[in-house]
């Protein structure tokens, strides 16, 4: 692994930059809390699944990217009612009811509805198939999501400067076995933190280059706290222990002792207050990307039917 910290000297404090530390947090969820909420539990009504139908119908031949206009109201409402529960609800919702539609309309109808949900995001293209590709991600600097290997909790993106605001999908097929989805609340887990290692969850770290949009040799500016707190955002959490751990390998400068303590005991509560489901065929899963953090258990592919998810990255606005 080829390190990149000149000559081995010590590097800047201000590569380290510590922030203040958020004092009033909203309240995240336990499990039972989010089992006994309904909002985040969809079904698609059948007239806004007619109407999906029917916006997918009028724009074949139209390129995905092309599919995020005004639709109709019952879609706009649908979209409004997710939009609500991942920013002002939960931060998670899931919706059901378009079992045993065939791929190429499943994937249309997603695209079209996540598009009035979010401004998408096109880092990995507009529809990104979270599969495995048979490789490893720890001896490749690829996304877990292109393994079968459990992802660890964890918020999308990797990139200093590409922060989606929610990430989406859909299942066209499960896997033969495995791969359950995992979610945790990071505002919980924040509220459990004990103040002497949540100081040193909010201090930059490096992470591994990985997503598309910056060089190896951007390592260095590519750096954010794991906690940060604003009057704007209010708390956010961009996590993903591995890339981070990976990065600092690269540059020469190796988490201390009360930094590792501090992600063992995040990673602790993230897996203490975990929610787990199955997502079925026609499925599709909205998470806010700030406030919780998602994972995904190991899974088994039958050879004839692999396991098939396709993501979108969405923007607020």
């Amino acid at each position: 692994m080829s390190v990149y910290s000149p000559f081995h000297l010590p590097l800047p404090q201000t590569l380290r930059r510590s922030y203040p530390v958020a004092t009033q947090v909203e309240p995240g969820f336990t499990p039972r809390q989010l089992w006994a909420r309904s909002g985040w539990r969809l079904e698609i009504p059948w007239p806004t699944l007619k109407a999906l139908l029917e916006a997918v119908k009028n724009t074949q031949g139209m390129p995905v990217e092309a599919l995020g206009g005004p639709q109709a109201p019952c879609i706009e409402a649908l979209a409004q009612q997710v939009r609500a529960e991942l920013y002002t609800g939960s931060g998670v919702a899931w919706l059901r009811g378009m079992e045993g539609l065939p791929e190429p309309i499943l994937r249309r109808a997603y695209a079209i509805l996540s598009s009035r949900v979010g401004t998408p995001i096109d880092t990995y293209g507009r529809l990104y198939d979270v599969k495995d590709t048979g490789q490893n991600h720890l001896n490749q600097a690829i996304p877990v999501s292109q393994t079968r290997a459990e992802t660890s909790f964890h918020t999308d993106s990797s990139n200093v400067s590409v922060e989606p605001a929610a990430v989406a999908l859909l299942c066209v097929r499960p896997a033969k076995q495995g791969g359950s989805s995992l979610i945790s609340s990071a505002l919980l887990a924040h509220q459990q933190l004990p103040p002497e290692m949540l100081r040193f969850l909010y201090r930059d770290y490096v992470r591994n280059i990985v997503t598309p949009g910056l060089n190896s040799s951007d390592i260095f500016k590519n750096r954010f706290p794991i906690f940060r707190w604003s009057p704007e955002n209010g708390l956010t959490l961009r996590y993903m222990r591995y890339w981070i751990e990976k990065g600092h390998e690269r540059i020469g400068w190796p988490l201390n002792a009360q930094e590792v303590a501090a992600m063992d005991q995040l990673d602790t509560l993230l897996a203490n207050n975990q929610v787990s489901f199955d997502l079925s065929a026609g499925d599709m899963l909205w998470v806010n990307n700030r406030t919780v953090v998602h994972n995904r258990t190991a899974f088994e592919d039958d050879p004839a039917r692999p396991r098939l998810l396709v993501r979108m990255w969405l923007g607020r606005e």
